[in-house]
């Protein structure tokens, strides 16, 4: 049985002890945190894909990090070149319609 506490953890109860909620982590080979599980009911289907990610086999995002952190980078520094580009010409719009004006 599971129930929330006041202070907003999950516990429950078993046999005569409480559960209580628990973080396991799981490192990579450079003892950065590659997954973590929460909480205190997890199978061990989760525990297999956790140490896959760990060690680098499922994890899509892990095993590409570099290349969509580089199509990011590039991505918004475009963005940011058009998003300058365009200020530019409204700035000379402007410029130029006062200009017209005042003639």
């Amino acid at each position: 049985m599971h129930c929330w506490n006041p202070s907003g953890f999950q516990v429950g109860k078993a046999g005569s002890e409480f559960v209580h909620a628990n973080l396991v982590i799981f490192l990579d080979s450079n003892l950065r945190i590659a997954k973590w599980i929460y909480g205190t009911d997890y199978s061990s289907h989760d525990v297999d894909l956790a140490l896959k990610v760990a060690a680098g086999e499922s994890d899509w995002i892990g095993q590409h990090s570099q290349l969509v952190y580089a199509l990011l980078l590039f991505a918004g520094s475009i963005l940011c070149v058009a998003f300058s580009y365009y200020l530019l010409q409204l700035r000379l719009t402007r410029r130029a319609s006062r200009t017209a004006a005042a003639n």
